[in-house]
């Protein structure tokens, strides 16, 4: 059985615990009690072995056992940038691809995607989505979803120094070779059902983004922008 963990933004040697979900999974689904160990991480590289002191109806009081462990951001810096979807899509995207290592998400409209400004209801809900598979995952840093924006807005997003979108007219070829001499960041764009339209693709070219066919059947917007995310992700973890 695999070790529980929460997560929590602040470590300190005591901490307290109100979120009401997390205490609901932790005291009655999982049957843990007073002097139970669990791990909390704070989403920012650091985790520590806690046991619960003091359990509340409203929260859980910890104290942290030993001292806690710092790990610094190796590797690849992976951002996915994927077209406005309806929200059962978005999660999806959002859990999957959090499992699989992406880094940054970016969402974006575009001709043939749905256009609307989330509300901040909303954008918790995302956050929530990532930092429960964050949790899940292992993982010690929580990616950052970034303001929605258009994509005329998000091909001039500056400083990775290779840029991808799939669709199908792509003729790039990927290969491991092809990421060894460039600075470890990239982005990879994922388009809507109705793909992008000329004008965008030129202009997206005229940026510097190398366009590359994901599968010679047509995915679905939420399928392919996670085998985007594993992809690129595999290709990064070999090099």
């Amino acid at each position: 059985m695999s070790q529980t963990r929460v997560y929590f933004p602040q470590l300190a040697k005591n901490i307290t615990i109100s979120d009401k979900e997390t205490i609901h999974k932790l005291i009655h689904v999982l049957r843990l009690c007073e002097n139970s160990e669990v791990m909390v991480f704070d989403g920012k590289g650091k985790q520590g072995a806690y046991i619960i002191k003091k359990v509340k109806n409203k929260e859980l009081s910890l104290f942290l056992k030993g001292e806690t462990k710092e790990c610094k951001k190796k590797g690849w810096e992976v951002a996915l940038a994927f077209p406005l979807l309806k929200k059962i899509k978005i999660d999806f995207i959002l859990q999957k691809a959090t499992e699989l290592g992406t880094d940054y998400f970016y969402p974006f409209y575009s001709r043939y995607s749905l256009n609307f400004t989330p509300q901040e209801s909303k954008l918790l809900h995302w956050q929530k989505v990532i930092i429960e598979s964050s949790r899940q995952s292992g993982r010690l840093f929580i990616p950052k979803i970034m303001p929605v924006c258009s994509f005329s807005q998000l091909i001039k997003i500056k400083g990775y120094p290779l840029k991808f979108i799939a669709c199908q007219k792509g003729r790039e070829k990927l290969t491991k070779e092809g990421f060894v001499s460039f600075k470890k960041k990239v982005i990879v764009i994922s388009g809507p059902e109705g793909g992008f339209s000329p004008q965008e693709l030129n202009k997206a070219q005229d940026e510097g983004f190398k366009l590359f066919r994901v599968c010679a059947n047509i995915l679905r917007s939420e399928t392919a922008a996670i085998f985007c995310a594993g992809l690129i992700r595999y290709f990064t973890d070999e090099v």
